[in-house]
């Protein structure tokens, strides 16, 4: 399984034939509202929330038109980021961000139904309370990310795809509480440890 992130300059720049994006081991995934347990070696960890597309079928090389015959449901997820292994000129070290444990997905909502374009987002990220983050453009910069990284590899069936952040938070601390809806649908949530 592949799971890969688009960056924040995604949103800023989609000319470039290769999105800017990052990959992560699925070693790093953890499902079902486990807890997400701030590793030893890490001094400051950093969150971020995404909108995560699952690929729902084999495919390379094809068109944004065709895009979303790959995705078959959606979710929110959480990506971790140990700030303190950032390089001074921001560079981000793959041990800074592809340690076990740092990706986290909800559960999904198939994508008939859901309407993206109407939806919103409300996150509570320890003691800060984002309401109302419109999701409207983000599937289609996901479609595009999809159609235009199946010219560089194949996307396989449970393959994700997690979306530039929508939300970040720039650290996080034991024993707070995650919790993250669409249209007040809980998707996503879970401790710190």
């Amino acid at each position: 399984m592949k799971i890969v992130i688009l960056s924040e300059s995604v949103v800023k720049d989609n000319k470039t034939p290769v999105p800017s994006f990052y990959s992560k081991a699925d070693s790093t995934l953890l499902k079902g509202g486990k807890p997400f347990f701030i590793p030893d070696f890490v001094q400051q960890c950093g969150i971020s929330i995404h909108l995560v597309a699952r690929i729902s079928r084999l495919g390379k090389g094809f068109s944004v038109r065709h895009a979303y015959r790959y995705v078959d449901a959606w979710t929110l997820g959480a990506t971790f980021t140990a700030l303190d292994m950032l390089s001074a000129d921001g560079l981000v070290p793959s041990c800074a961000v592809d340690f076990d444990g740092s990706t986290m997905i909800g559960d999904f909502i198939m994508k008939e139904d859901i309407d993206l374009v109407e939806s919103k987002c409300q996150f509570l990220l320890g003691d800060d309370n984002r309401d109302g983050i419109s999701l409207n453009g983000v599937d289609n910069m996901i479609y595009d990310s999809v159609s235009r990284l199946s010219w560089f590899f194949t996307w396989k069936q449970g393959d994700l795809l997690f979306s530039a952040p929508l939300s970040t938070k720039k650290s996080v601390k034991v024993n707070e509480h995650i919790s993250c809806k669409v249209n007040n649908q809980l998707l996503l949530d879970f401790n710190i440890k």
